[in-house]
């Protein structure tokens, strides 16, 4: 859809057999983002459920979220809450502390994950 509001696209349209190419090019796309569209949606919605210490209500709000705008919620969740609490983890056993930032215990071995 985004191609199709681009200068280029009218470029392409002007050229012969470009028909084919914008089928292909659009059928890839097609693809690709639904199986990635789906599994970023479940797998922020796993993660919130069971991973993520915020209180009750904002779980709540992100759930809202995912439900009204699908995957463009759970990739907003992905850049604010999931891979801050990742990039923390990681930061975490490279210095070998061993509590993660909501306070809890959790090993270095392991990711900073309880076992």
């Amino acid at each position: 859809m985004a191609l199709a509001l681009t200068p280029w696209s009218r470029q392409i349209a002007g050229v012969r057999g470009s028909e084919i190419f914008r089928y292909a090019l659009g059928g890839a796309t097609g693809l690709v983002g639904v199986p990635a569209s789906l599994i970023i949606l479940f797998g922020m919605s796993i993660f919130c459920v069971r991973e993520d210490r915020s209180p009750t209500r904002v779980k709540v709000l992100w759930f809202a979220l995912f439900l009204v705008t699908a995957w463009f919620g759970a990739t907003a969740y992905y850049f604010a809450v999931y891979r801050r609490r990742i990039r923390h983890a990681n930061q975490q056993t490279v210095t070998g502390n061993s509590t993660l930032a909501d306070g809890s215990a959790g090993s270095a071995r392991n990711g900073g994950r309880l076992a």
